[in-house]
């Protein structure tokens, strides 16, 4: 590729067009006087300004890294083209160059780009390389705005190439220079593991690894992807920092421990047995539970609570609807009059966007006659005189419109009964064959704490109360 300084660049926005002129000997492109040109054959009026190019005196198309006369640089597209038949002494191009470096930042293609290139600079023979060398400023200029670690190595897994950010975030103490054994900027992949690593990347497109770098700090963990470059036999090592996603997750870790410490502890009575699961789909619950003894114990009150979404935003939700629904439910209404209430508060505590399923029930201990209302968890698993069944109840969800009344249906219980409130993250797992062979209690309530365990697309939450 030659680098050729333009006499004239005819521009319309992002697109310019060159004429070029080449004779047997290469000579500069051809001079054209006025600042402004209508080419027939290509039917645009452009303006002209001064810049430079790189491309080929051949027809070509292609992409290429440009420089402007500020010595900023931006990509292109090139499409090189003869405008008149060729003869012995003259042959005429047309060279169309399109300015995509705004789509380039946009579809966020420049590391591979860049691998590209780098990986295609050693391609070449000696006899090109002083041509290359020219173009190494300017490709280390982009390496070094980038915010990944860039690293290019030999098969030998020797340093060849890097850019700012290796510089920037290796430890003082170690030296960056070309042929250091790239494991050694590692404390934890050793040399032989890191060939390994390239072997297995060989016969893959692309090659993903955890590996903490030596900082200053002692190390800082990186996700690494690891491409292979066959007609160079070279590979390039981008690594992207996740200290700040680590110390995140570790956040979410100690929010999800804080939130179980929460939840209600385990009840064994001389009328029930109350157990809950309850298995987060990524740290922290957008579910929630809770049980509260009403009337000096004689009545039980029971919900649960699935707050549409996953994660932080669906827990704070979650926390303020618990605290609604355990106001409400120490009011002397009826069970559907409570939900009711709970859905009007819960349209101005809500925000936008979120909506919450509920199920909530109430029961006399000393009679075995309890109620049940429903708000989007539309289900339950209930055994009753030995038989298991999965019950459906309607309800229309929390927190879309105020004044929608509820149902309220009757449910009775013998000794030995047992009840099983579960959200779908957990319902939709559970196989109603399978069920009716579990039978106690107990093996309900391990199956379904089993499953729970199983999948983690959806949080995953119940209360399972045993009638004694």
């Amino acid at each position: 590729m030659i680098n050729v300084p333009s006499e004239l660049l005819l521009t319309s926005k992002s697109l310019h067009v060159f004429l070029l002129k080449e004779k047997p000997v290469l000579e500069r492109m051809l001079r054209i006087a006025s600042t402004s040109l209508r080419i027939k054959k290509v039917g645009l009026t452009l303006e002209a300004v001064d810049g430079y190019v790189s491309f080929l005196y051949e027809e070509h198309k292609g992409s290429t890294i440009n420089n402007r006369p500020s010595s900023s640089l931006f990509s292109e597209h090139l499409s090189c083209n003869k405008l008149l038949p060729s003869t012995i002494f003259h042959a005429y191009f047309v060279l169309f160059t399109q300015n995509t470096q705004e789509r380039l930042l946009a579809e966020n293609p420049l590391v591979e780009d860049l691998i590209h290139t780098l990986a295609t600079m050693f391609d070449h023979s000696d006899s090109g390389m002083e041509a290359i060398k020219q173009h190494l400023n300017q490709q280390q200029q982009m390496l070094d705005t980038l915010q990944d670690v860039i690293i290019v190595m030999d098969r030998s897994g020797r340093l060849i190439k890097w850019n700012k950010q290796l510089r920037d975030k290796a430890a003082t103490r170690i030296s960056i220079k070309p042929g250091k054994q790239v494991a050694t900027l590692f404390n934890n992949i050793p040399e032989e593991k890191l060939q390994r690593l390239m072997e297995e990347g060989k016969s893959k497109l692309e090659l993903q690894f955890r590996g903490n770098m030596i900082t200053d700090k002692l190390f800082t963990p990186h996700i690494w992807r690891l491409t292979y470059r066959p007609s160079s036999q070279t590979f390039i090592l981008v690594g992207k920092d996740i200290s700040k996603e680590l110390d995140l997750q570790q956040e979410l870790i100690v929010a999800g421990e804080v939130q179980k410490s929460f939840l209600p502890a385990p009840v064994a009575n001389k009328q029930v047995t109350i157990k809950t699961i309850y298995e987060a789909a990524n740290y922290v619950s957008g579910d929630g539970l809770g049980y509260l003894w009403l009337d000096n114990g004689k009545r039980l009150f029971i919900y649960l609570l699935d707050v549409m979404g996953h994660g932080v935003p669906a827990a704070i939700q979650t926390s303020a609807m618990q605290l609604l629904v355990e106001q409400v439910g120490k009011e002397p209404i009826s069970l559907s009059a409570k939900l009711q209430k709970i859905n009007t508060k819960s349209v101005e505590i809500l925000t936008s966007d979120y909506f919450a399923a509920a199920i909530i029930v109430e029961l006399d201990v000393h009679t075995g006659v309890g109620s049940y209302t429903s708000a989007g968890i539309n289900h339950f698993v209930y055994s009753h005189k030995g038989i298991i069944k999965k019950v459906k109840t309607p309800g229309s969800f929390l927190g879309l419109f105020p004044n929608i009344p509820f149902e309220e249906n009757e449910i009775c219980f013998n000794s030995g009964d047992h009840l099983h409130l579960v959200t779908d993250g957990l319902f939709d797992s559970i196989d109603a064959g399978i069920l009716q062979t579990k039978g106690s209690y107990h093996a309900v309530y391990q199956h379904l704490k089993t499953l729970a365990h199983i999948s983690h697309e959806d949080d995953a939450t119940a209360v399972s109360i045993f009638i004694k």
